[in-house]
């Protein structure tokens, strides 16, 4: 006779298997800036959020998705997706895009470049918009702790 024990996940599991990261992007970013470039190696796939905290105007109204050669992303960039923007009118509404490490890999053979640093880069309708940023990273293999139960 086999044993069947029912496992219940708690919350490590979420802490486990997905890295997150906050970023808060502050009012004058009318043009479109880098948010914080996170590496890559460990990483199957990163899915990036905005969501508007302080709307002067209309919020995000540029958001992409790029990856870079350089850590400090000085090195070659390119843009992998851009979000087809509804300008929010709410505060916490959001826009998501999602790339993959096998995007990435591929968009890296195309160029001949070895591309492991991801950014958001967005940009605001009017300088009185904040916006929050977070990043999702899906581990390639799980790992105690990738996202920290707090933060102070």
């Amino acid at each position: 006779m086999t044993d069947i024990s029912l496992v219940v996940p708690d919350s490590q599991h979420f802490r486990s298997n997905y890295q997150m990261t906050s970023y808060v992007v502050t009012a004058d970013h009318t043009t479109l800036v880098d948010v914080g470039f996170v590496d890559m190696r460990d990483s199957s796939e990163i899915t990036c959020m905005t969501i508007a905290v302080v709307l002067g105007g209309n919020g995000v109204d540029q958001f992409e998705i790029v990856v870079n050669t350089a850590s400090d992303g000085t090195g070659d960039e390119v843009i992998l997706k851009t979000h087809a923007v509804l300008l929010p009118d709410a505060i916490n509404d959001s826009l998501i895009l999602s790339v993959t490490a096998l995007e990435i890999a591929h968009q890296g053979n195309e160029d001949g470049k070895l591309y492991r640093y991801v950014s958001a880069k967005v940009a605001a309708a009017n300088s009185g918009d904040d916006t929050a940023v977070i990043y999702v990273r899906t581990a390639k293999h799980a790992q105690l702790d990738l996202t920290a139960d707090s933060i102070a």
